[in-house]
């Protein structure tokens, strides 16, 4: 089980109005992932012809580690919210929608 990201510096008002009782991802949200929605083969552009899941994982991982890294000029969270959900929306579209049954 994963541990939520903790909330930092949202000051005693908004804890005092919007208690957060959660501690763990699967109390909010159960067997949700974006793995799984993901383009299960290489992906030719990545170094090490990565796989879908395995830019996610490498994405996630730096976005915990450092999630604005200025030495590359990369902020992963930013990664992750856009480029990562465009293309899990894209390929749940091209590949459940638009394939041909």
């Amino acid at each position: 089980m994963r541990d939520l990201i903790k909330i930092k510096n949202l000051g005693a008002s908004f804890q005092r109005w919007f208690p957060i009782k959660q501690t763990l991802l699967n109390e909010i949200s159960k067997g949700k992932n974006l793995s799984g929605k993901t383009y299960k083969g290489t992906i030719t552009a990545w170094p090490n012809n990565l796989t879908g899941p395995e830019v996610i994982d490498f994405w996630m991982n730096k976005a915990a580690a450092n999630p604005k890294d200025v030495s590359v000029g990369l902020n992963y969270q930013q990664l992750l919210s856009k480029f990562i959900m465009g293309a899990v929306f894209y390929n749940q579209a091209v590949d459940n929608y638009l394939d041909e049954k």
